[in-house]
């Protein structure tokens, strides 16, 4: 088989060579003694209860097409939080659908009911979207201005195997993220006066997708103050961007486990087809609920299968992991070394198209 060169394994976050106790049984709780203090866990499910106001745009000609038709999610700013819907259509897409019945996409606009954005109510949403209505899940957008760009920043950086692009505008992120946020067309944009949220938080998040290996567009208005919104989203060239790019991922799942008593757990995968040959996997390692390694690796296609290869660098302590895997058909699999000769494994299987949380 043809010798092939990857690009390096990028490591956002790992803690392999703890041990993790995978079939790790709950221990009897002592009995608190008066006078002194004893150790105790909590260790229940609990479900929490999603409540979201949001507007919802269907374009002209969505009863009668049957197609799935593209999406665009649209976080707003601070001050368009609360309880009243009419407040989120000042700005962005939500106020250009006023006047625009044949804009060609279905518009959801979400409304925080207080400051910030919670993942995991988004993400519901999201769900809840996909099901209702002809959504092309492959086509999702996501944009935002002002805490609504942080959102957009924050809701990419953990789940991008949900939006074929996105378009923060005047917010910030956390640039640890940047690894999986490099393979995912990103336009940015932020005004140079903008004396609310400073420029700097766009560009640092910018020049951390590129020293992770990305490319994201970013325009910066010269004049502009915080209000960089405007002119962005009466752009057409936006909503052009937007639909030259489509979701190409595959989710996988499966097991990872060291050679090690007590290394292993679950895995996740996320694998994107980039341009050519050339792929990307994300992996997310867990012990039971808690997340333990999130890593990057880069690929490219030989014949029916695709190739991973590459170094993780865990520091002083742990040193330079070697991992490589092997992507053919529904499964993917592979195995990792330490510089001690530690040893593990993982194996993963496609997820069911259907059972997929889009």
């Amino acid at each position: 088989m043809k010798a092939l060169l990857f690009a390096s394994l990028t490591v956002a976050f790992a803690l392999i060579a703890s041990v993790c106790q995978a079939d790790e049984k709950p221990q009897p709780k002592p009995t608190p003694q008066p006078g002194s203090q004893t150790p105790q866990l909590l260790d229940r499910e609990i479900t929490v209860r999603v409540r979201l106001g949001y507007l919802v745009f269907l374009p002209e000609g969505y009863e009668k097409a049957d197609k799935p038709w593209p999406l665009i999610v649209f976080l707003h700013g601070a001050g368009e939080s609360g309880n009243d819907l009419n407040l989120v259509k000042r700005h962005g897409p939500p106020k250009i659908v006023e006047t625009r019945k044949d804009f060609p996409f279905i518009v959801i606009s979400p409304q925080s009911p207080s400051f910030g954005w919670r993942i995991e109510a988004l993400n519901a949403l999201l769900d809840e979207v996909l099901a209702r209505y002809k959504v092309d899940p492959d086509r999702v957008y996501l944009t935002g201005l002002s805490m609504g760009g942080f959102g957009t920043w924050t809701w990419a950086g953990q789940n991008p195997e949900r939006f074929a692009a996105i378009a923060p505008i005047c917010g910030g992120g956390n640039p640890s993220d940047a690894p999986r946020l490099k393979d995912l067309p990103i336009w940015v944009f932020h005004g140079a006066k903008d004396n609310v949220v400073p420029l700097r938080r766009s560009q640092d998040m910018v020049d951390a997708i590129k020293r992770a290996g990305g490319d994201p567009k970013f325009t910066i208005y010269p004049e502009a103050g915080h209000d960089s919104w405007t002119e962005t989203y009466n752009n057409q060239e936006l909503y052009d961007w937007f639909l030259k790019h489509k979701r190409q991922v595959s989710v996988y799942h499966g097991t990872w486990k060291g050679d090690q008593t007590g290394y292993g757990g679950d895995l996740h995968c996320v694998v994107r087809k980039l341009d050519g040959e050339n792929y990307s996997a994300v992996f997310s390692g867990y012990c039971g609920r808690d997340f333990v390694f999130q890593i990057t690796m880069n690929g490219k296609r030989s014949g029916d299968k695709v190739l991973f290869d590459g170094e993780a660098d865990l520091g002083e302590k742990d040193g330079i992991y070697r991992w490589s895997g092997t992507l053919t058909g529904t499964t993917f699999t592979g195995k990792y070394t330490s510089p001690t000769g530690k040893k593990g494994e993982f194996s993963t299987t496609l997820e069911d198209p259907k059972n997929r949380r889009r």
